[in-house]
């Protein structure tokens, strides 16, 4: 093989000092991008037709067994993400939503199975919960990982940043029988402890937490199964929730009502519930009079990392102490009623509305 030299009398020109630099600023610009992307934690693929898959994890934040990821879909096509993963772990997601609309995004298909849905240019917030032998260090950095339906990850090492929340746990003591009701609605469970949150003794009885997010609450037969009856406010931060609590299947007519959860700014969706306890509860099958009516808090975790909550109706006989995240709120005793509007005409009855008492809110911070 023989190479020909160029013409006689002709030479290779350089290139024009114009283009140059066009080409040079072109690579710069795509250097950069590049880096930009890699900092964010993209993937990209081809996608659905030609429109590039995009996906950037921006921000960790974590305390304990809970954390939160922002990511956002720089793509041109929803993108369905079905697990996260932090270091070869996999978590659970406890709720994600729009980072502006608050709209909800998760959709649980099973046990441990879920779809997160992020449309084009959505910026979201994933709540995760780490496994029972998993707790998160502020200042520590992980690799976090979500994957999509399409076979595709997003990773990025980065540094977890303190979470200034409140734990999402309420206890409820009643001093005159010397017992503890604990939810966790994160995990999802109750137990009843003998003993009072700072000393708690043996545990009683427990059991998973049975709630509900439709406007209307019945209790029954299997309500009776646990000490706390409760409802998921499935419009949190976004609007008005209104809930008929509904006495008359278990002989307890009076104390129907319903509950106005009005609107709270910033709260976290999946984290804003209404509880209905039954203070003398006495193990599964023993509900007392069943009046969960008469002892109703609010409890509502924000994205500040604040907790609020709010008295809804009074403490009946005994006396009642409540903490939240393993803090102490209030001690409520003896009676008191909250009737605002004994004119409502409800879907489910006409009856009183009930709002939270305004010297009744407390604002729990981290």
């Amino acid at each position: 093989m023989s190479f020909l030299a160029p013409p006689h009398g002709t030479r290779r020109k350089g290139i024009e000092p114009l283009i140059a630099a066009v080409i040079v600023t072109a690579v710069g610009i795509t250097i950069s991008v590049a880096v930009s992307l890699w900092m964010l934690g993209v993937i990209g693929s081809t996608g659905y037709g030609t429109r590039p898959i995009e996906i950037g994890i921006s921000q960790f934040r974590a305390l304990g067994p809970y954390a939160m990821i922002m990511l956002q879909n720089l793509g041109g096509e929803t993108v369905y993400i079905d697990e996260i993963r932090i270091g070869n772990k996999i978590f659970d997601v406890v709720t994600a939503y729009e980072y502006h609309t608050l709209e909800p995004c998760l959709d649980k298909l099973s046990e441990g199975n879920y779809l997160i849905s992020v449309g084009p240019g959505k910026l979201i917030e994933i709540w995760v919960l780490a496994p029972e032998d998993f707790e998160f260090k502020p200042g520590v950095e992980y690799r976090v990982s979500a994957h999509t339906t399409l076979g595709f990850s997003a990773d990025k090492i980065i540094k977890a940043s303190r979470w200034m929340l409140r734990p999402p746990t309420l206890d409820l003591y009643i001093r005159n029988r010397n017992v503890t009701y604990h939810i966790d609605f994160a995990r999802l469970t109750w137990t009843v402890y003998q003993g009072s949150p700072d000393n708690l003794g043996t545990v009683l009885w427990s059991g998973s937490l049975l709630f509900t997010s439709e406007d209307k609450l019945e209790i029954t037969d299997e309500v009776k199964q646990q000490p706390v009856a409760v409802v998921l406010n499935p419009k949190a931060g976004r609007g008005d929730f209104i809930v008929w609590c509904d006495h008359n299947n278990v002989g307890y007519e009076w104390g129907s009502g319903y509950y106005n959860l009005t609107k709270v700014d910033y709260a976290v969706p999946f984290l804003d519930f209404i509880l209905y306890f039954e203070d003398l509860w006495n193990g599964s099958g023993s509900a007392g009079d069943a009046d969960y009516n008469e002892h109703v808090t609010r409890v509502t975790w924000m994205r500040n990392g604040n907790a609020r909550v709010a008295v809804y109706f009074g403490a009946h006989g005994y006396t009642l102490d409540v903490y939240v995240g393993g803090q102490y709120v209030y001690t409520i005793t003896g009676h008191y009623y909250n009737i605002v509007d004994t004119d409502y005409n409800g879907p489910y009855g006409v009856d009183d509305l009930r709002a939270e008492i305004q010297d009744k809110i407390w604002i729990v911070k981290p």
